[in-house]
């Protein structure tokens, strides 16, 4: 893997996970004016962006790079190094996700908000994506399921 592809999915995971945090304080600090009908096509339509912006960036940066597809596939699968990423990845991605967690909590707690959907979908969405982009940020070489990269590494007669 060439270190520009490399550079591009860590801008992807990058960009990913930012516009999942500007969505949520978007959505906290404009919250009562969304409930404003003369307001509502525009604070909607920014909330839409955001949305089209961690959809994409999702599709080329977990998706297509196959991330997705290695931390949900079957560990009978892996070799000793895949399963060794895995599990690392799984150990820094835990430790993150845990202290994103408790400091929205405590967050809302400490300024005497309620939680509220798009914040508990955005942790569900973090914590299912996590693992996958602590691997795609520590590792250069994912080519997990490629099929190209496969097919490559065999000697064709």
């Amino acid at each position: 893997m060439n270190s520009q592809s490399f550079k591009k999915r860590k801008m992807l995971i990058a960009i990913n996970l930012i516009a999942l945090l500007f969505m949520i304080a978007f959505f906290e600090i404009f919250k009562d004016l969304l409930k404003s009908s003369e307001r509502l096509p525009l604070l909607g339509g920014i909330m839409v962006v955001f949305l089209f912006i961690i959809v994409s960036t999702y599709y080329a940066g977990f998706y297509k790079t196959r991330l997705w597809q290695l931390i949900h596939i079957s560990s009978s699968k892996l070799d000793e190094r895949e399963i060794q990423v895995i599990n690392t990845g799984l150990k820094y991605a835990y430790a993150i996700f845990i202290i994103t967690t408790l400091v929205l909590i405590y967050g809302h707690t400490i300024i005497g908000i309620p939680m509220n959907a798009i914040t508990a979908i955005a942790l569900v969405y973090l914590a299912h994506i996590m693992p996958a982009a602590v691997i795609g940020w520590r590792e250069k070489d994912i080519a997990w399921g490629n099929v190209e990269h496969e097919s490559s590494d065999k000697h064709v007669p």
